[in-house]
Formats: structure tokens, sequence, C-alpha cells
């Protein structure tokens, strides 16, 4: 049995109300999607990942595609509660707190104070950069997915990926006192 038909026996018993399959669905996808999010605004994306979870649960019982177009209709759906929570941010006055948000777990690979550093670098890249690059390399979605989900060409998207990478290549170089990358 294939991967592929795993990924499809999980997608029909979470369609069919299988909460175990959801949950599944949920530890598989998760921690790409709270990393997505959190590159795009350090504050309250967990409480955004929920809403995308609740939304996907209801849409699920109509889902039939491949693991790469769940992955494609989860980072829709994440894109889609950004926009909608930037929007509202503009008609609703910025409420200051004291609270100190819980950053969640550090990605497998990298302690905290990295993967902080990291997604703030990618926040400080022009905004379409940002977004191409966090759904390239944290979202894993492929160039035709980023571009569709964008509205923008594959070609824009490699530009943007490309500018977006380059940039923050260079930045990390500097921070490593390598100096430019073309040059001494």
């Amino acid at each position: 049995m294939s991967l592929d038909d795993d990924f499809d026996r999980l997608i029909e018993r979470a369609a069919a109300g299988d909460s175990e399959a959801l949950g599944e669905l949920w530890r598989q996808h998760n921690p790409h999607l709270l990393r997505y999010l959190r590159s795009l605004s350090p504050g309250g994306y967990e409480d955004l990942a929920s809403a995308v979870w609740l939304d996907v649960a209801r849409i699920l019982p109509t889902f039939s595609g491949t693991r790469s177009g769940f992955h494609s209709l989860l980072f829709t759906i994440a894109r889609r509660r950004h926009v909608d929570l930037i929007r509202a941010s503009y008609r609703r006055p910025e409420v200051v707190s004291s609270h100190v948000p819980d950053w969640g777990e550090p990605a497998p690979h990298h302690d905290a104070e990295e993967l902080d550093e990291v997604l703030r670098r990618v926040r400080t890249l022009p905004p379409d950069q940002a977004e191409a690059v966090a759904l390239r390399v944290i979202g894993q979605l492929d160039i035709d997915q980023i571009a569709s989900l964008l509205r923008k060409s594959p070609g824009a998207v490699r530009v943007a990926l490309h500018r977006g990478l380059k940039r923050l290549g260079e930045e990390a170089a500097l921070a490593r006192g390598v100096g430019s990358i073309g040059g001494a």
C-alpha cells in the first residue's frame, strides 16, 4: 500500500467524521501551517490556525484530491483567513495587551531563538517575497500552487522567490560577517 493510498483512506475517514483521522491530518500538517502563519504575523497565528482547521473540517466532506491538493487547500484557506484578519484590523482599533504569547514548540531541527530569527527576517521582506518564500519553504507548495493561490503567474512567483531568498542569503552572510555574496 502506498503513501497516497494511505492518505486517500485518511481523507475518506476524516470526511466521514472520524475524529481520529482528522486528528492525524492535523498532526501531519499543523506544524507547517503554524510556521507559515507565524511567518506572516508573530501574534495570533494559533487562533488563526484553529479557524483554518474548522474550515477544513467543514470542507473535507466535499474534498477529493491528492496529498498535494490537500496541502494546497489548507494553505489557500490559511491565506484567505490571514487576509480577512488584516482587513478586519483596519476596521477595528488595536488593543494593546501585556500578554506574552506562547510561541509553541520549535521546529524539530531548530531551537526557538533561531526559528524566531528566521521568521523575523522573512517578515522584513517585501510582502510578495515574504509570502512566496513562506509558502514555498514552510508550506512546501510548488510554484504552480503558489501562483494559483497568489493569483500571479508562475514566472512572477519565481522572481519573488529568487529575490526573497537572495536577500535572505545576503542578510545571513552579512550577519555572519562574511560580506556580500558577490564580493569581498
